[in-house]
């Protein structure tokens, strides 16, 4: 991808940017720990959607029972 089309895209959804803090990160690697099957950056992002109050939008099947998913085929 050229570097003024991956800008534009940052650009676009910049907005939606939100910080992870340490008590992300911690609370991710306890969720990780119950279910190690969950990638890390999937983890830390399901916990800052439910931090949130926001829908986790998601196609990995080890989200599917969780509260605040969004479970989407591909």
């Amino acid at each position: 991808m050229e570097k003024n089309k991956s800008d534009n895209y940052t650009k676009q959804y910049y907005d939606f940017a939100v910080e992870v803090t340490l008590e992300d990160i911690k609370n991710a690697m306890n969720l990780k720990t119950k279910n190690r099957s969950l990638s890390i950056p999937d983890a830390i992002g399901y916990i800052v959607a439910k931090r949130h109050n926001a829908k986790f939008l998601t196609g990995d099947e080890d989200f599917r029972d969780m509260e605040n998913v969004e479970l989407v085929k591909k």
